[in-house]
């Protein structure tokens, strides 16, 4: 399995509402042709594909196997910041379970520097306040 295929990172920001490809990588031993797409879940909380309709199979890794391309909603993978890895669990055709894990790096939004910062850049104006209200 690899999450983001071309990417050795896989930068996933956990309140993205955007999607998260996937590809199930085929091989001589594994045919994507025999996955029951309706049984992937992605994640800890187990996220449906997004939209089945846009499942292709393409070999998105070059080493000449037809490879299955999904995609999965962000929100609904339970997917948390510093969580590591992420696993996709699904069957194939004749009931045989499989799952497969790949390293994520969670990121925090672009452009947010998180709680803390804000705190910091207030916190001085409001002790003076503070004290100017006491000296009165």
């Amino acid at each position: 399995m690899d999450i983001k295929p071309g990417s050795d990172v896989n930068p996933i920001n956990p309140r993205s509402r955007g999607v998260i490809p996937v590809a199930v990588l085929g091989s001589e031993t594994f045919d994507v042709a025999d996955v029951d797409v309706s049984t992937l879940a992605f994640g800890p909380d187990g996220a449906p594909l997004a939209d089945e309709s846009r499942v292709h199979l393409v070999d998105v890794n070059g080493d000449g196997f037809t490879d299955l391309f999904a995609h999965f909603r962000t929100q609904e993978t339970g997917i948390a910041s510093g969580d590591e890895e992420a696993c996709l669990t699904g069957e194939t055709l004749d009931g045989t379970p499989f799952e497969g894990c790949d390293d994520i790096a969670t990121q925090p939004p672009r452009g947010r520097c998180g709680r803390g910062v804000e705190l910091v850049l207030l916190l001085p104006g409001l002790v003076w306040l503070h004290r100017r209200r006491r000296a009165r």
